[in-house]
């Protein structure tokens, strides 16, 4: 079944929004991260199984593997607003069990160093035109995502039944350190 792609809003659309970024510097080049953000067997590893059209108003769903109180706002299903390979890829979420549409915006930039002499500084950047309820937990569930990417990237798959084992300690002390610096 098609998704909705009603009431998407172009890319270069403004939005009245509440923003939260971050960002992470990973030590291979940016071919190889943009294929993680797109492919959905390499998406599955990191953020839960995944459907995507990596095109365009192509569809971008994701169910997500972390426990429902963990899951990175903004992907669970979406659409693909913009994408420009291999540095950019926007979707925005249709809003799932009534939340707030968000549109969550992935940029990679390539820099210099690494051992293969690249790597690639990722930012993601969550617009909400609603202020997100618990920011310090949404926080915590994209570094904790992050992390995941980090490992897939470095060969190593999620294992979404060893959660509380092996990413609730990471995302507990992420929630902590963002409830710090938020005040």
């Amino acid at each position: 079944m098609e998704p909705d792609r009603t009431g998407v809003r172009p890319a270069d659309e403004p939005i009245p929004s509440h923003a939260l970024s971050f960002g992470r510097r990973l030590d291979l080049p940016r071919v190889i991260v943009w294929d993680a953000l797109v492919d959905p067997v390499l998406v599955s590893g990191w953020l839960g199984e995944a459907d995507i059209d990596a095109a365009p108003g192509g569809r971008f769903d994701v169910r997500p593997g972390a426990p429902e109180h963990r899951r990175p706002v903004g992907v669970a299903r979406g659409v693909v607003v913009s994408i420009v390979a291999p540095r950019q890829l926007e979707i925005e979420s249709t809003g799932e069990a009534g939340a707030a549409p968000a549109r969550v915006r992935f940029v990679l930039d390539d820099v210099p160093g690494g051992p293969r002499d690249r790597s690639t500084e990722i930012s993601v950047t969550i617009t909400s035109p609603t202020p997100l309820v618990h920011p310090e937990e949404a926080r915590a569930a994209w570094l904790t995502h992050l992390d995941l990417l980090h490992d897939l990237l470095h060969g190593r798959i999620a294992d979404w039944d060893r959660w509380a084992a092996d990413r609730e300690p990471a995302w507990l002390a992420y929630r902590a350190d963002s409830a710090r610096r938020d005040g």
